[in-house]
C-alpha cells in the first residue's frame, strides 16, 4: 500500500491503520475550541474522551432498558414467585404426609417417585443458596421453576441415595 508520496507502508503500519481507522468530522469553531480547552484541562486525549463518553452512554442505555423491563415484567415476576411458592408448599406437604410425588417425565413408565435432593441455587446477585428440591432417579428431571439450580450440585442424602440407586437399577 502506498502513502501520499508513493512510499510503501510497512506491514505493521498497514495492520495498525486497519485496526485503528481514522475518524474525522467537522465542528463549529467555538465548540472545537471548547473541546480542546476541556481536553487540555483534563489531560485527556480525544480518543480517551470519546471512549469514556461512550462507556457512560452505554451504561445509561442499559440502565434505562433494565428499568423498562422491570416495569413491564415486574408484575409477571411477582406472579411467578407466587406460583413457585405454591408449588414448593404443595410438594413439601405431599412429602410430609408420606405421599409419593411422581416424575412428570416418567408418567408413561408408571411414574417414578421423586426424592428430595439438596444442592445450591444461584441467586440473581450471584450468591449460592442451599436448597432442597425433588429429583427423579430414573431420568434425572428435577424441579427448578426459576431455572437457578445448578444441576451438578444436586445430591441425595445417604438413605435416599440407596433407594434412588435401586430405582435406577430397576429401570435399566
Amino acid at each position: 500500500m502506498k502513502g501520499r508520496k508513493g512510499k510503501t507502508k510497512p506491514p505493521s503500519r498497514q495492520k495498525y491503520e486497519q485496526e485503528n481507522p481514522t475518524i474525522s468530522f467537522r465542528l463549529p469553531k467555538a465548540l472545537k475550541e471548547r473541546l480542546i480547552r476541556h481536553l487540555s484541562a483534563a489531560g485527556q486525549s480525544f480518543a480517551d474522551f470519546v471512549k469514556s463518553i461512550l462507556d457512560k452512554e452505554e451504561a445509561l442505555v442499559k440502565e434505562r432498558v433494565n428499568a423498562l423491563v422491570k416495569k413491564r415484567f415486574g408484575v409477571i415476576e411477582k406472579r411467578l414467585d407466587q406460583i413457585d411458592s405454591v408449588i414448593w408448599e404443595a410438594m413439601f406437604t405431599l412429602e410430609d404426609n408420606n405421599l409419593e410425588i411422581s416424575c412428570p417425565r416418567c408418567i408413561k413408565h408408571g411414574g417414578y417417585k421423586l426424592f428430595l435432593a439438596e444442592g445450591y441455587q444461584i441467586e440473581p446477585d450471584g450468591d449460592r443458596l442451599i436448597i432442597s428440591t425433588w429429583k427423579c432417579p430414573r431420568c434425572g428431571w428435577y424441579l427448578d421453576f426459576k431455572g437457578r439450580i445448578d444441576p451438578n450440585s444436586l445430591k441425595w442424602d445417604d438413605a435416599k441415595a440407596a433407594i434412588a440407586e435401586l430405582v435406577c437399577r430397576r429401570t435399566s
